[in-house]
């Protein structure tokens, strides 16, 4: 099968994926060949757009070949250029039986609200001070 029609079958999964984990999930489909975005779901930044150059990270997977001993990454951070914080994971699409690195599908989730969920959890549970014990002075009586 061509490399355009093996990632073209792609799209389906991609918007399959797109459709259950929501608005904050950009999904990305790279062309590892040209080193490009062959599609984007829910793009959280303007520039990530079909054709638009690879991101850094997925061009140091292939740099160093990651792929040959993974089949994908998952749970590692990122942030996007708008400075979002990310939980992002990446699949290697890879041909058989010669197993060829033919294109990568990155999953970004926006956590941004989560981490503030988080923060407000804490001061619900803790509160906003930690407390500290009175240091023996502050006890003499007067």
């Amino acid at each position: 099968m061509e490399r355009k029609q093996q990632l073209e079958a792609i799209l389906p999964l991609m918007h399959f994926f797109g459709e259950m984990l929501g608005p904050d999930a950009e999904i990305i489909l790279y062309d590892v060949d040209d080193r490009v975005v062959y599609q984007v779901l829910n793009p959280m930044d303007d520039e990530m757009v079909p054709g638009s150059e690879m991101r850094s990270l997925e061009r140091n997977f292939i740099a160093s070949k990651i792929y040959e001993k993974e089949e994908f990454i998952v749970n590692y951070r990122a942030l996007s250029r708008s400075r979002h914080k990310l939980k992002s994971a990446t699949f290697f699409l890879k041909n058989n039986p010669e197993r060829q690195l033919r294109g990568m599908i990155t999953v970004n989730i926006n956590v941004d609200r989560l981490v503030e969920l988080r923060d407000a959890l804490n001061v619900m549970i803790s509160g906003c001070l930690l407390y500290t014990s009175p240091s023996p002075r502050d006890r003499s009586v007067s």
